[in-house]
């Protein structure tokens, strides 16, 4: 069985903190055919929230499937990657022949 605790600080007025914290203190006896008809709904909630949660992974897997299709990356052409890929050369062949310039003897 699960316990749980409510800590309340009482604050200023004595009568109405008492007033507050008094139905948190109580303790409501409970008979076990009362308890077994909790428990019982406890599983029957449960048992839905298993169907529950199997909808909602459809639903977020029509979400990120729409998504995909709305922001998908751009593919370039074979010409745009040759232009990049000889201005990268271009770059790379000055920046070394700078450094073989530039380098002491």
């Amino acid at each position: 069985m699960i316990k749980r605790a409510v800590v309340v600080r009482m604050y200023g007025d004595a009568d109405m903190a008492a007033q507050i914290a008094e139905p948190m203190t109580k303790v409501i006896p409970v008979d076990d055919g009362r308890m077994q008809m909790v428990i019982a709904e406890n599983k029957r909630l449960n048992a839905l929230n298993g169907v529950r949660s199997y909808g909602d992974s459809v639903r977020w897997q029509t979400v990120a499937d729409a998504l995909a299709v709305k922001y998908q990356p751009k593919h370039h052409g074979r010409l745009y990657e040759a232009i990049l890929g000889g201005w990268a050369c271009l770059w790379l062949a000055l920046v070394s022949m700078s450094e073989y310039l530039t380098r002491e003897v």
